[in-house]
């Protein structure tokens, strides 16, 4: 994946943060728990890719320090 593709993958998963983010804090009231258990499923993927890719760049991190 490219730079620009990582870019823009991230930036879509930070837009859907925030949109939960604006659910809790009731900008959104209008969402229902249906379409909130909907994002949570979507993200959590998204989470658990940035995770991998964190922690894929922390392992080369440490192998170039070592």
């Amino acid at each position: 994946m490219n730079m620009k593709q990582e870019i823009k993958r991230l930036e879509k998963i930070r837009a859907k943060v925030f949109r939960m983010y604006a659910y809790t804090e009731g900008i959104n009231s209008d969402l229902s728990k249906r379409a909130l258990i909907d994002m949570l499923k979507h993200i959590s993927l998204d989470i658990e890719s940035v995770t991998n890719y964190i922690a894929d760049e922390i392992g080369l991190l440490e192998r170039s320090v070592n």
